[in-house]
């Protein structure tokens, strides 16, 4: 049986929708939802939609909202749920401590309904979330909705139960047919903090072009009110830094961006794609792997969307013949930068996301030792546990993450070296295009470019006439 408060919230949610009573609305709505697609819809695949609440304007006791689909396109597979819980609390990836669901599903519908328990004050506040994750069946091709609306949220406040509005969300997803090829999907694990650099994830995948696929094209679109790309033209191949996993590590990219349209083209190509023999193809399903840098210049609250425009994917396979493909989108709701408890007394410096002017040589023993509520991972997310910290670790305390970027280590090892100088200089004279924390180690004066200051510390360093840990 749920317990007391639990049904006086429920009867509060209920009585809301069944009748007229007024709902108070706070300046700009009590809390918002977002919802992005994960994984590569295609007809006759699987995708999950994952929906995230966060960020209320006050502690929240209860919320309910409804989202509803297209069951002509796609067949939720989790629709039971039973007084006592049931098959739908699967759903739930992440949630207050002690939340109850009470959700149920009808055609095209789903009700949900989440209510803290009655002992304790397991609120959903500022630091929390609740996440789901809803797997669908892709029974079709073509583009289909998901919606929240907003007369369907309704927020309980913690502090009297007063039921307040909210708003929802809506996300298009393009499935591709089974003559359509290649996915590209849009992700990212990161939260965008004001002022701050976010990456964006792409993934390029073949869904069983048995040919192999030897190049692509797709547009990504970007709200330019809330994102600005830093890498803005394609000089002494700036955009290779956006290539993360390749097949083989081989592929070229001839991509450019249009300011003014909010869009980057995207053209990727194998190294030898001439080549029957030598040719390092995307084989049937796997992917490659794209990350895309942009400073967040809209406010706390704002909600912004990237998507890939399903009519500009194409793809070129190993028999020479042209495939198409399928887009995805992804709203991203804008958050305050972060807040972090590094003590003041370590010299550290926090911009945005990153956690700078670390030592190289630093044992990681040595740089956890103040920092007691905090583990170290590296950039595949495992625990680090001892030799140096190095650029591009992690540091974080489950509600906040912070990138490490160790001064004059653009190469990441946590030393700054022979490779860090040959880094400083290519970077320096404009024939290697670094990635974000490789520059924000390498620029020490302004963090955007190596400047003639830093060519040469860095110089100095290398022959041993200076310690740049101590400029």
């Amino acid at each position: 049986m749920k317990g007391l408060w639990i049904r006086l919230v429920t009867i509060i949610i209920t009585a809301c929708l069944l009748i007229p009573i007024p709902v108070v609305s706070a300046e700009n709505d009590a809390v918002s939802i977002t919802m992005s697609c994960v994984g590569s819809p295609y007809a006759g695949g699987e995708i999950a939609l994952r929906v995230t609440v966060r960020k209320p304007v006050s502690a929240l006791a209860g919320i309910e909202f409804v989202l509803s689909y297209d069951p002509d396109s796609v067949t939720p597979t989790v629709t039971k749920s039973t007084e006592d819980g049931g098959e739908m609390d699967v759903l739930i990836k992440t949630a207050p401590k002690g939340w109850e669901q009470m959700s149920y599903h009808s055609e095209g519908y789903y009700h949900f309904r989440f209510a803290m328990p009655d002992t304790g004050d397991e609120y959903l506040d500022a630091d929390g979330e609740l996440v789901l994750e809803i797997p669908f069946a892709v029974d079709k091709a073509g583009e289909f909705l998901f919606e929240i609306a907003d007369s369907d949220v309704i927020a309980i406040a913690a502090s009297d139960l007063t039921p307040m509005t909210g708003k929802g969300a809506s996300l298009s997803v393009v499935a591709a047919s089974e003559a359509q090829k290649l996915a590209i999907g849009i992700s990212s694990g990161e939260i965008a903090y004001e002022g701050s650099l976010y990456y964006l994830k792409l993934d390029a995948t073949n869904l069983g072009d048995e040919n192999g696929i030897i190049g692509l094209e797709f547009d990504l679109f970007y709200d330019k009110s809330s994102f600005a790309p830093t890498v803005t033209d394609n000089k002494s191949e700036q955009m290779n830094s956006f290539m993360k996993s390749m097949p083989k590590d081989s592929w070229e990219q001839m991509c450019s961006l249009d300011a003014d349209k909010g869009c980057y083209t995207i053209r990727l190509a194998a190294l030898h794609a001439e080549s029957l023999t030598e040719c390092e193809s995307l084989v049937s399903g796997s992917r490659l792997t794209l990350s895309i840098p942009f400073r967040v210049i809209a406010s706390e609250g704002s909600i912004a969307d990237f998507y890939v425009d399903a009519s500009s994917v194409i793809a070129l396979n190993g028999n020479n013949k042209i495939v198409s493909g399928s887009g995805s989108a992804i709203s991203v709701s804008i958050e305050k930068a972060t807040e972090s408890m590094i003590p003041e007394h370590l010299g550290y410096e926090i911009k945005g996301n990153y956690l700078l002017n670390v030592s190289e040589l630093t044992e990681v023993a040595e740089f956890l030792a103040p920092l007691s509520s905090y583990r170290l991972t590296d950039s595949d997310g495992n625990m680090v546990m001892g030799g140096y910290v190095c650029t591009g670790y992690v540091l974080t305390d489950g509600e906040t993450a912070l990138t490490v970027i160790v001064r004059g280590d653009g190469d990441r090892s946590g030393t700054v070296d022979t490779y860090d100088y040959v880094l400083a200089r290519r970077v320096y004279f404009a024939t290697f295009s670094p990635s974000p924390e490789q520059l924000l180690a390498l620029a020490l004066t302004n963090g955007t470019s190596v400047t003639t200051y830093d060519y040469i510390l860095i110089r100095r360093h290398f022959f041993g006439t200076v310690d740049l840990n101590k400029v």
